[in-house]
């Protein structure tokens, strides 16, 4: 077995779980049934195949026909392309795109779908209870972080302002 199909197996799993429990998901996973969406680490080997098979989304390192859509990008690209307004990443050419753009923005829509509620996959292991505290202390911990950042950057704006007057003042 590739070391590669060791990761993805678990990660197919929790991604099919999604998709099952959505109808609209398993709609578009019957109307992408066929299709198959490749995306390509540049410059490596690394290929991950998205094949949907019998109402179920495959991934898998290996796949020997052309694939109907390609993605390839840097690996840290190709990582913020699942994040809100990844899309953006295509338009400005840093991930390259080949093939069907309407049946890549189905696979887009799919894996929305199948993207998983990370406090209810840790509740299955840890509990209900635990699980929330967890997510609470996550989805917590970003705003003052970002609060704190903001303000020490008002600070520092307006300390340098204030410098620059009397730098200023000074030179009259």
């Amino acid at each position: 077995m590739n070391p590669l199909e060791g990761i993805l197996k678990p990660i197919t799993a929790v991604i099919n779980r999604q998709i099952k429990a959505k109808t609209p998901a398993r709609e578009l996973c019957n109307e992408l049934s066929g299709n198959v969406m490749a995306v390509r680490v540049s410059n490596t080997a690394l290929a991950v195949y998205l094949t949907i098979n019998d109402g179920e989304l495959l991934l898998s390192p290996d796949y020997r026909q052309e694939p109907d859509v390609v993605l390839s990008g840097s690996l840290f690209s190709l990582a913020r392309l699942a994040a809100p307004g990844g899309e953006e990443l295509i338009r400005d050419s840093k991930i390259e795109m080949s093939g069907d753009a309407m049946l890549a923005a189905q696979f887009q829509k799919l894996l929305r779908y199948g993207r998983p509620d990370l406090e209810n996959e840790l509740s299955t292991i840890v509990g209900d209870v635990a699980a929330h505290g967890v997510g609470e202390f996550v989805r917590g911990h970003g705003r003052p972080c970002d609060k704190t950042l903001a303000n020490t950057c008002r600070k520092k704006v307006a300390r340098c302002r204030h410098e620059m007057k009397l730098t200023l003042f000074a030179t009259m």
